[in-house]
């Protein structure tokens, strides 16, 4: 079958190819990361360890790490419940949520949606996937439940006794198969219990 079209219409038919070519690909990109990572940030994108904690200085992607590894689960496992937690949730407003949205999803993606990161409770993926936000200052709201993973930025700042709480809540259905809590930490001091549990 052949079409004859006039110009304007091919010139438009080709747009739409194009605008649709890049839709996908940043769909792609946003399941699979787009990221290249080196020494133990790229041994944690296929990490499966029960507990999983990157050290090291600011600044060396670590939190990028984890939430790049989080983001292409929750594309690759609908329906997915994942919690970030920080010892205060106002803490993530504007540290980890800024990562997530910024470098991860993008801020025109629908996921973050038009809530602002500072009373944001969750983020919803089109395949039931959803990655709830709290902090050990109120958690009532996720300790009675189970989660698929559980990220803990700052994780230094978590006392040992909270840290084993989280790790309770793991799932344990087996419908995800790597059921783990995550952390990153700016080592601050060489006692501190996160050195001792590794």
């Amino acid at each position: 079958m052949t079409l004859n079209l006039s110009p304007a219409a091919q010139d438009a038919l080709m747009r739409d190819v194009f605008r649709e070519a890049k839709r996908r690909a940043e769909m792609k990109r946003m399941a699979s990361g787009g990221f290249e990572f080196r020494n133990a940030n790229q041994i944690a994108q296929t990490n499966h360890d029960r507990e999983l904690i990157l050290a090291g200085p600011a600044g060396t992607g670590k939190s990028l790490a984890n939430l790049n590894y989080i983001n292409r689960q929750m594309w690759k496992y609908p329906r997915l419940r994942v919690l970030c937690v920080r010892k205060v949730r106002a803490d993530l407003a504007e540290s980890i949520l800024v990562t997530y949205e910024r470098d991860i999803l993008g801020y025109d993606n629908p996921i973050c949606g038009s809530q602002k990161r500072q009373s944001r409770d969750v983020y919803t993926y089109p395949n039931g996937s959803v990655m709830v936000i709290g902090g050990m200052d109120r958690p009532g709201r996720f300790l009675s439940s189970e989660w698929d993973i559980i990220y803990a930025p700052e994780c230094q700042q978590l006392d040992l006794d909270e840290w084993e709480m989280l790790v309770q809540r793991k799932a344990r259905d087996g419908k995800y198969p790597y059921p783990q809590i995550r952390g990153d930490v700016n080592p601050d001091r060489p006692d501190h219990w996160i050195i001792q549990r590794c």
